[in-house]
Parts: structure tokens; sequence; C-alpha cells
């Protein structure tokens, strides 16, 4: 695997983690990628959001308690099979 792209998130999934994945999937080649999101201690539709892509890139890590913003990417790191990492924030858009 090339690729590992790591999101964590905090909350935001209408307003910043959907156009954020959206945008990932439109414009990036994930055929050699994995997308991990890592679900922080996430009280809304995150989960839903998230698995309603139903893209075989995406894994998501859900925590039910907060682990902070390090805590978050360092469980994605954790897990990340890809030569190269990229580490983005849920207010990204690509276009």
């Amino acid at each position: 695997m090339k690729l590992s792209i790591i999101i964590a998130t905090y909350n935001h999934c209408y307003d910043l983690l959907y156009p954020c994945l959206d945008s990932l999937i439109k414009y990036t080649d994930l055929s050699d990628a994995e997308l991990i999101i890592v679900a922080n201690g996430c009280k809304d539709d995150t989960r839903e959001v998230v698995e309603s892509f139903g893209h075989p890139a995406i894994k998501l890590l859900w925590y039910d308690d907060a682990l902070g913003f390090p805590g978050a990417y360092n469980k994605g790191l954790e897990i990340a099979q890809g030569d190269y990492i990229a580490l983005l924030n849920n207010d990204i858009l690509l276009q």
C-alpha cells in the first residue's frame, strides 16, 4: 500500500467531515491507498456519515471518549499501512 490518509474528527460530521470525504473520494485515486477516519469522542452522526460512503478504502476507528488531537492521530498512525502518510484535518476540501 502506497498512501495512508489519516483524518481525526470530533463531531462536525455534516459541515466538515462529509464535504472533506466527498472531495477526497472525487479527486484522489484511492486504488492504492487507505483513508483512516479516527472518530475522537463523536456524539453526532459521524459513524453513519462515514459508513454512507461505502468506499472500500475507508477504515473507521471509533473511540467513545475523546482522545485529544495528538491521541487520535497516534491511533491512526498505529494501524496505517502506507509507505507514505498524510495527516489531514477534517476541514480540508480538494477542488
